[in-house]
């Protein structure tokens, strides 16, 4: 139950992100799919948080809902002309970041 919860979050999340990135680029895109990662955590906080403790990471429908998010942070990132390993590790530190701002603010630790 929890892996499947896991799965469609993820998929929940793309979705968010993708139509947020329609019509925009460059800066404008980065923060829309940014903002529309921050709407999901908000609107499904609980969903959110089980579905990123401890899901089965070699669950292939986990990992390609996976991909598909980290596919189109990189095609947001494509505006920028980066080289593939930098933009990889600018996917990651944006995820990094969203994902402990959502963290800390779930807890109410914001001030």
């Amino acid at each position: 139950m929890k892996q499947k919860l896991a799965i469609q979050e993820v998929k929940k999340l793309n979705e968010y992100m993708l139509q947020a990135a329609v019509g925009r680029s460059g800066d404008d895109a980065v923060r829309a799919i940014s903002k529309a990662y921050l709407q999901l955590v908000r609107e499904h906080p609980g969903v959110y948080d089980a579905s990123t403790r401890f899901p089965d990471a070699n669950d292939q429908e986990l990992q390609q809902a996976q991909e598909s998010v980290v596919q189109l942070v990189l095609q947001v990132l494509d505006a920028y002309h980066l080289q593939e390993e930098i933009a990889i590790h600018l996917v990651r530190g944006l995820r990094s970041i969203l994902h402990g701002f959502s963290s800390i603010e779930q807890m109410g630790d914001f001030y």
